[in-house]
């Protein structure tokens, strides 16, 4: 005789696996990622559009992959980048999302100096940016570019 929760526990794992066989892709819908490096001469200087916030990140090494999300109908066009030691330089991947079906999270590490509450102990400082000035900073960033920029992306 089957114990009751042996037989749970198969028709779970059955029905994880019918799941996981349903939502593969069908062969002819299946895109293969080739994943090869191409060297981007004279690259600009990354988040050089608001030096008043962030430093431009030079780099004499950029490269491009080939794109990583190519979703149907893309009208949102949006490149990542990530340092790669391996590469021994930069990696600017092209994303190209449905802009209606993209999120875009903002996430304000502690919430320090932001006016909502909590300040900046004195003498000592915290964690955040480390700095009254630099959470100011920060702030500022938040409320003059990043938030203005989601909002463009919610009309």
């Amino acid at each position: 005789m089957h114990h009751p929760a042996m037989t749970l526990r198969a028709a779970t794992v059955a029905l994880l696996l019918a799941a996981t066989a349903g939502a593969q892709q069908s062969p002819s819908t299946q895109r293969v990622y080739q994943n090869r490096l191409t060297r981007i001469e004279n690259p600009p200087p990354l988040l050089a559009d608001h030096p008043e916030f962030f430093e431009p990140i030079t780099e004499q090494a950029h490269f491009e992959p080939p794109p990583l999300v190519v979703d149907k109908g893309a009208d949102l066009h949006v490149r990542a980048w990530r340092f790669s030691y391996n590469a021994r330089g930069i990696i600017e991947i092209p994303n190209h999302l449905k802009a209606s079906q993209t999120a875009v999270i903002m996430v304000h590490p502690w919430g320090i100096d932001d006016g909502q509450g909590w300040d900046t102990p004195e003498p000592a400082g915290v964690a955040d940016f480390c700095t009254k000035e630099k959470n100011h900073l920060a702030a500022r960033h938040t409320r003059q570019i990043v938030r203005p920029f989601i909002c463009l992306l919610r009309d």
